[in-house]
């Protein structure tokens, strides 16, 4: 790249490939980014350099979004992406995407997203939904059928996460849609479904304890095996009647049940 001004034009973007936005890390600063390097790069490179390079995008929970407006801007032919909003005004931010096929998000971040524009979600097949707990249990305006409604509404979802116990019109709604393929709750422990009185038989239904959802995220990005990619395995092998069918939690730690 030092060397060979052609090479610098192909090889350069690839280093933008995936973009991960994190405070503190341990391994996983081998491929980080701070929003210092991103503008620097806004304010010299070519219009458009960010968006035709960048196709996964993470921006840890912790960060106040706020900071980086111009960055998802640039980033907006991500294909996958990670964020967290804090109000409904910030959600407008995603308006532009137009090329997502993987989202983590929060439940109502999602809601205020279809509500504002479907088109974003037109060709979204993995979807993540975060704080479900509080949606869910806490709070009061909740109404859990608008969501089964919203999640209905998304043509090409195949694969649903939720990192607490779906309500039941939520799950009966996946369970009777022959478009997902994949329900999976992640950190729920199997005896949390036994407290809610659902135990389930669709095998297409699992959990999975994910040990680390950053590193995860970042194995997905970089063509490894992450949840979703164990979860596809998983319900393989049961179909195939190598797992028993009374079995629905994993560990992404452990394969055993793999053997």
């Amino acid at each position: 790249m030092l060397i060979a001004s052609r090479v610098k034009e192909w090889v350069e973007p690839l280093l933008y490939r995936i973009i991960f936005l994190c405070p503190t890390f341990s391994v996983l600063d081998r491929i980080s980014f701070t929003a210092q390097i991103l503008h620097h790069v806004l304010a010299t490179k070519p219009p458009g350099f960010l968006q035709k390079s960048v196709r996964h995008l993470f921006i840890d929970p912790s960060l106040e979004v706020s900071g980086f407006t111009g960055i998802l801007a640039a980033c907006d032919r991500a294909t996958d992406l990670f964020v967290c909003f804090t109000s409904k005004g910030d959600v407008r931010r995603l308006s532009s995407f137009r090329c997502l096929q993987r989202l983590a998000i929060s439940v109502t971040n999602l809601l205020d997203l279809v509500e504002m524009d479907e088109t974003v979600v037109r060709n979204l097949t993995h979807l993540e939904l975060m704080r479900t707990f509080h949606y869910f249990n806490l709070d009061g305006d909740a109404n859990p059928s608008d969501l089964a409604k919203c999640l209905s509404s998304i043509p090409q979802l195949t694969h649903i996460a939720f990192n607490s116990l779906p309500t039941t019109p939520v799950y009966s709604t996946l369970c009777v849609n022959p478009r997902i393929q994949c329900i999976v709750c992640v950190a729920l422990e199997p005896s949390g479904l036994a407290r809610a009185g659902l135990l389930p038989n669709d095998n297409r239904f699992l959990c999975i304890d994910r040990t680390d959802f950053r590193e995860d995220w970042l194995r997905g990005a970089e063509g490894g095996q992450d949840y979703w990619r164990l979860a596809e395995t998983f319900i393989a092998a049961k179909r195939a009647g190598k797992v028993d069918r009374a079995v629905y939690s994993i560990s992404d730690d452990d394969d055993s049940w793999n053997n």
